[in-house]
């Protein structure tokens, strides 16, 4: 589940979300699972980017005024860009 508390920070859903994730160590799918209300303008879907330097491309998007999104979660911080069009990319690092 995503807890209420994040979702409403990333998503502005005040609600959980359950996730069911899908992969193995090459592909990974996380799949929301939300009653999203006809009408209803909160974007949860989303593509995860992993990129090689987090630090270095976020500073790109910032010089590019792309809006960054995060929010710690435990010692992690979520990562989320949105381009011009509203388009949600999580960011991760490289494992």
């Amino acid at each position: 589940m995503l807890p209420k508390d994040l979702s409403k920070q990333l998503f502005k859903v005040d609600s959980e979300i359950q996730i069911i994730n899908y992969g193995d160590d090459k592909l990974g799918f996380e799949i929301f699972i939300f009653d999203q209300k006809q009408g209803d303008s909160n974007n949860i879907e989303h593509v995860c980017l992993a990129v090689e330097d987090r630090s270095a491309f976020l500073d790109k998007c910032r010089t590019m005024d792309i809006k960054t999104i995060q929010v710690p979660k435990g010692d992690a911080v979520v990562v989320f860009i949105q381009d011009y069009d509203g388009n949600l990319f999580e960011i991760k690092s490289v494992p």
